[in-house]
């Protein structure tokens, strides 16, 4: 499988949990661990956004289709659940995991 569809659907799960993380108690007591926190979240939803258009432009828009399709399956899921407490961890690694396998795929 390619790289492309994890990445895609790690960086779109991660900025789902964030996005609905609006609580206190389900956010990081550290005031250092929020803002890296919310950074790598909102970096990571701007590369999904960056990673769709790179696969639409320089591959098929099918496998961009496809890429959008299983984000929302992974990330649809997440968000119906909605987030617990210490899924800002999870929300981190796997913002921290989709960055690296974008910038890995991206770049030559």
């Amino acid at each position: 499988m390619d790289l492309y569809f994890p990445a895609l659907m790690l960086l779109s799960g991660a900025a789902a949990i964030h996005s609905r993380a609006r609580i206190p108690e389900l956010r990081p007591a550290a005031d250092a661990a929020e803002a890296v926190w919310k950074i790598t979240a909102k970096l990571a939803f701007l590369a999904w956004l960056g990673l769709l258009a790179w696969g639409w432009f320089l591959h098929s828009w099918q496998q961009a289709a496809l890429g959008l399709t299983l984000s929302a399956l992974f990330s649809g899921p997440l968000a119906a659940l909605g987030p617990r407490p210490g899924w800002w961890a999870y929300s981190l690694s796997m913002a921290l995991v989709g960055l690296a396998l974008g910038v890995f795929l991206v770049l030559p």
